[in-house]
């Protein structure tokens, strides 16, 4: 963060105390449940507007890692081809012009 190369930097940001992190070593505790709550973390409308109430981003603990586990499976290749054989199934073709 400095150009003496630390790997966090406390700062203020909006009028508030924050500390930025950076390395890979800074992965866990940045994304690590103990130190991470999602729930209420986004403000007001927006998990309800841009999301939905139950969306992955609001989730924590046995919630959170369901959900997760289960779009991470999604992105196993048998997955894909299966979605993808599903999703050309139920895609209606438009009738011939004429």
């Amino acid at each position: 963060m400095t150009r003496n190369g630390d790997t966090a930097l406390n700062l203020r940001l909006l009028g508030h105390s924050a500390l930025a992190v950076r390395g890979p070593e800074a992965v866990p505790s940045f994304y690590g449940e103990r130190h991470a709550r999602r729930h209420g973390a986004l403000p007001g409308p927006v998990p309800s507007t841009l999301f939905d109430d139950a969306a992955g981003h609001t989730l924590d603990g046995d919630a959170h890692r369901s959900r997760k586990s289960f779009f991470l499976s999604l992105r196993e290749n048998d997955a894909v081809a299966g979605s993808a054989k599903h999703l050309t199934a139920a895609t209606v073709t438009p009738p011939a012009p004429g």
